[in-house]
């Protein structure tokens, strides 16, 4: 849980640059990870995320805050 294929990444890529959004991350990320820790979904030391699975197809995935910590530092890097 929390993967996403390959395929259904660059799928999600092709279609924001199609549509002229952006692909990257520009924030600091202990900037964002402060962000998400006040998000009006987070439920202790957790929060509940959309994640993608496939095109049209998402689950509600529950994590916990280092591990989103880590995500992003990894994602902003």
């Amino acid at each position: 849980s929390g993967k996403i294929d390959k395929s259904v990444l660059d799928e999600l890529e092709a279609s924001l640059k199609a549509n002229k959004l952006p692909i990257n991350c520009d924030y600091d990320y202990k900037k964002l990870f402060d962000r998400v820790v006040g998000d009006k979904k987070r439920i202790g030391d957790a929060i509940n995320l959309i994640v993608v699975k496939k095109i049209g197809e998402a689950e509600i995935v529950k994590m916990e805050l280092d591990k989103i910590q880590e995500l992003i530092k990894i994602g902003t890097n």
